[in-house]
């Protein structure tokens, strides 16, 4: 134990900043090498180690009796050569490429912070808010310096920077307890050997990159599969948004591409700047794309102004000015694939660099639209999906709300009476889900589904298909232009649907043929429009999850009935986990409440705190985060800034509840009422308050947003922090180790519940549910002791 009390706050500040830059940093790595949904997977099995550890610490304790101790200088040192260890096999061991092996690659550095952080907690309980205070600003300031360091260092030297704070954090905790020679010189090796790890990396000596993973998830790995593909990554950048890669094909002159982590690949098409230019064989190639099809029906008056959302390599750009159109804005989320587009104006023509009549923002696109006054003639969006995880949860975070009701009445509202929504998707079950929501949406301007149709335009082939939104209906003229060209194009008349057009059956060539009567348009969409069927039958009858999303349930690439594949493993794994954790050691319980080192039955209802609020506090935290970046825009960023503020707030919650020494249960019931009651009014005051800011620039909006979270996490601060005094002050401080361990594999639990809860039934079904977990605190507490009456501190 250190000599001077003083020594573990810093430690623990430092243990705390370590650990979720770790996180964050190794999400980034991942995110590469691993489907998204996987990495979701991954990481949080993987955070349950943080749990665990507080289980193996209670455990240690209990077998050596009232004098065990474990040392905190050499936790901190083991911590420092896992995440060394772990980045070197990810990195260099050859067995790597399995789902297990990165869980375990990862778990261990959890593992071993879990023990840390039980450990001081059981030790310094009556210092628990001031210790928790600690923990919540080192993990805040650990959130900023993502942002700093994996823009600088890259992903792989970010996730080594992990391991420095823990060394210094092992420095000034050796250096305030005894410790024998050999121990002293354990942990200088123990120093070491990592930084000399660190240096071969940051010297480049050792091979920072990381590999595309070798699955088929992967549009990178699946196009170098592919038979004569000769490709090179020629620029990577990283940055909170993900590893951008610039690849080429050696036997491609037409165009490389641009990928984050390895998927979602957008074109750049090499260009010489010249559109009246005949021979130049990407306009050629692009003349024919699907995407292209629709521009070829503008007048003149529908040429003004467009908006590409989510312009990546810059073909949409480069598509619209094929079309004429005079004034383009180009919004695209990625800032290092605008940086690269624009470092390589000698390819493309410049079109990013000051091409006439092109304006390039980096943006969200829907925030972008929502806070623009102007109107558009076209509106284009082609394949715009990351499939890049997000660094705090990649899978309740990952889908934007670029496809939603309230998006599409958006882009309905942002376009001229002639204007059109163009959408480039990447197959006919997102067309039909595109279909269905337009439906949804224009049904709230009093427009019945038939006459919606008479503004939907799709077409196009298998893969890439076009859906096209009207602001006013089709005209008859317009449609029968359309319906002369579309074979031309040898589109698929699964994908056509254009009205005015009567559908017509014909019979094959080939008297053979098993199909009689081929319609020549979509049948599913004909009827909607001629009113045979109505929506709500079409989604019941769906093999698919074609429901309209909402931004408050914004899951438009979930196709699958039920849940994800990874989810209800998850779910399982989490939750079976933290029942374990929760039953095992309550085969030790005593039934004299008078043992100091023991629990009676009647303290049981108080276990349920630490599961509560651990779940309780996740499901707040990732609700906020998903309403406050669509208000805000810039998600990457704004995630790591609002992470910051609400650890803060409920850090310095948690200074404050210090000072509160008596009544601790009712300490607890107000402060989780005041959460339930704050988190449930967020629900009815936050749309009134993003609308009466619509229009404030970004700094006020994100004050506003950091108030929000600050207020709210202020009073989050309390429960967990008063609740180690209390087990404290009723002499039972063994347990709290135990208590760690349950608030954190319920914290992952909470985590996965909140995406389950979202996907089935919406984000305010969350909030919902969290509110009642703080509830439920309130009622435990409220009424009077849980546990024993307080006794002496010893």
């Amino acid at each position: 134990m250190p000599k001077k009390k003083w020594s573990i706050y810093p430690a623990v500040f430092l243990m705390s900043f370590a650990v979720i830059l770790y996180e964050v940093a190794l999400t980034r790595i991942y995110s590469v090498i691993l489907a998204y949904h996987f990495v979701f997977m991954v990481i949080s099995l993987a955070l349950l180690g943080l749990g665990l550890g507080g289980v193996i610490a209670w455990y240690v304790l209990k077998r050596g009796g009232p004098g065990q101790s474990v040392s905190l200088p050499g936790l901190a040192a083991g911590y420092t050569l896992a995440v060394v260890a772990s980045v070197g096999a990810i990195l260099y061991v050859p067995a790597s490429g399995r789902i297990e092996f990165y869980f375990a690659a990862a778990l261990v550095p959890f593992l071993i912070a879990g023990v840390f952080f039980a450990t001081v907690f059981q030790k310094w309980a009556s210092l628990a808010g001031r210790i928790y205070f600690a923990d919540l600003l080192g993990a805040a300031v650990g959130a900023l310096a993502f942002l700093v360091l994996i823009n600088r260092s890259g992903g792989v030297n970010t996730v080594l920077a992990a391991a420095w704070p823990a060394i210094l954090a092992s420095v000034i905790l050796m250096a305030n307890e005894r410790l024998s020679g050999r121990r002293r010189m354990w942990l200088v090796t123990a120093w070491l050997l990592p930084a000399f790890m660190i240096a071969l990396t940051y010297t480049r000596y050792l091979d920072p990159r990381v590999p595309i993973g070798k699955d088929m998830d992967k549009d990178l790995y699946r196009i170098m599969q592919s038979p004569g593909a000769d490709l090179q990554i020629i620029d990577s950048r990283w940055s909170s948004f993900g590893r951008t890669d610039l690849v080429q094909d050696r036997n491609d002159s037409l165009t490389m591409s641009i990928f984050i982590d390895g998927a979602a690949g957008a074109p750049m098409f090499r260009f010489n700047g010249d559109l009246s230019d005949t021979t130049n064989q990407s306009l050629r190639h692009l003349a024919h794309f699907s995407g292209f099809f629709p521009l070829l029906f503008l007048n003149e008056e529908q040429t003004d102004r467009a908006l590409a959302i989510g312009s990546g390599g810059g073909r949409d750009v480069l598509l619209l000015l094929m079309a004429g159109v005079k004034d383009i804005t180009a919004v695209e989320v990625n800032a290092n694939a605008v940086d690269i587009v624009r470092q390589y104006a000698d390819y493309n023509g410049g079109l990013y660099d000051g091409f006439p009549g092109v304006t390039v923002k980096t943006a969200e696109g829907r925030h972008f639209l929502r806070n623009s006054q102007d109107l558009y003639d076209v509106i284009f969006l082609s394949l715009p999906i990351s499939k890049t995880a997000g660094a705090y949860n990649s899978f309740a975070l990952n889908e934007n709300t670029l496809f939603t009701t309230e998006s599409l009445l958006d882009y309905y509202d942002h376009l001229t009476d002639e204007g059109q929504l163009i959408v480039v998707a990447h197959h006919m079950p997102e067309i039909y889900k595109l279909v269905f929501t337009a439906i949804n949406a224009l049904e709230k301007k009093g427009l019945a589904a038939p006459q919606v149709m008479k503004r939907i335009l799709t077409t196009g082939p298998e893969m890439m298909p076009v859906f096209v939104l009207k602001k006013q209906p089709f005209s008859p003229e317009l449609s029968d232009a359309i319906h002369r060209n579309v074979h031309a194009f040898g589109f698929l008349s699964e994908t056509m649907y254009i009205p005015n057009v009567p559908q017509a059956f014909y019979r094959p060539l080939d008297d053979s043929s098993p199909f009689q009567n081929l319609a020549m348009m979509n049948t599913v969409l004909v009827a909607l429009a001629d009113g045979s069927i109505d929506l709500e039958n079409v989604l019941k009858k769906a093999a698919l999850d074609l429901r309209p999303p909402g931004d408050d349930r914004p899951f438009f690439y979930k196709m699958t009935l039920g849940l994800p594949a990874p989810l209800p493993l998850l779910f399982w794994l989490s939750a079976i986990l933290t029942g374990i954790v929760l039953s095992v050691p309550l085969r030790n319980i005593r039934r004299k409440p008078s043992d100091p080192n023991g629990m009676s039955a009647e303290h049981i209802p108080s276990i349920l705190i630490f599961a509560l609020i651990g779940i309780g506090y996740i499901m707040i935290e990732l609700v906020l985060f998903q309403r406050f970046t669509l208000y805000l825009g810039r998600p990457a960023v704004v995630l790591s800034i609002l992470v910051a503020v609400l650890l803060l707030s409920s850090g310095l919650g948690s200074y404050v509840s210090s000072f509160f020494s008596k009544s601790l249960n009712r300490t607890i019931a107000i402060s989780a009422l005041v959460v339930a009651a704050a988190a449930l009014l967020s629900l009815a005051l936050l749309p009134i308050l993003f609308q009466a800011t619509v229009s404030w620039d970004f700094a006020g909006r994100l004050a506003l947003a950091a108030s929000v979270i600050f207020a709210l996490g202020f009073f989050m601060g309390f429960p967990f922090p008063t609740a180690v005094r209390y087990l404290e002050s009723n002499r039972m401080d063994s347990t709290i180790p135990w208590m760690w361990g349950v608030n954190g594999t319920a914290s992952v639990l909470g985590a996965v519940v909140t995406v389950i809860i979202a996907i089935q039934y919406g984000y305010t079904w969350a909030m919902i549910g969290a509110a009642l977990m703080y509830l439920a605190v309130f009622f435990l507490f409220i009424s009077g002791p849980v546990m024993a009456p307080t006794f002496e501190r010893r």
